[in-house]
């Protein structure tokens, strides 16, 4: 099977050709004449095994450079779409609610409680928090979990 090199046709290539260097043969095609069956000689397909062979690690260099494109077309997209959430000291804040404290409303309960002011900034994305009242709340917490307040 003849299939020319070309990067826009290139989705005839799976898993097995990658692996094995040619395609698989379908039991289907075995029972019935398919060109592919029909046409078969066995000294040119020795001789195209052995070429797709000497091909087979320029395959999977370009399937790895095409994957590792995706995988930064992928991360580009995301990191177009986050929104950074930085609050400064005395900003007031939310913090999402733990999934398991029940509140007396049960599901119909907001999922944001607080307010909540910023006590310290521990890293770029970690704060520690204090009520309104001053009693600080235990451990810090990340930013992906706070809200800003607005009053």
């Amino acid at each position: 099977m003849v299939v020319p090199d070309n990067p826009e046709s290139d989705h005839w290539r799976n898993p097995f050709s990658l692996v094995y260097g040619s395609n698989a043969l379908l039991p289907v095609e075995i029972y019935t004449n398919t060109a592919r069956v029909t046409y078969y000689y066995e000294l040119a397909n020795e001789q195209g095994l052995r070429l797709n062979l000497d091909l087979l690690e320029g395959k999977r260099v370009v399937a790895v450079t095409k994957m590792s494109k995706y995988k930064q077309k992928v991360a580009a997209y995301y990191d177009k779409r986050v929104r950074s959430r930085q609050f400064l000291v005395i900003d007031l804040v939310l913090r999402g609610r733990q999934a398991s404290v029940h509140g007396k409303h049960g599901k119909l309960e907001s999922s944001w409680e607080g307010p909540y002011i910023i006590r310290r900034i521990v890293g770029p994305v970690t704060y520690e928090l204090e009520t309104l009242e001053g009693r600080q709340v235990p451990r810090s917490w990340n930013a992906c979990h706070l809200r800003k307040y607005y009053v």
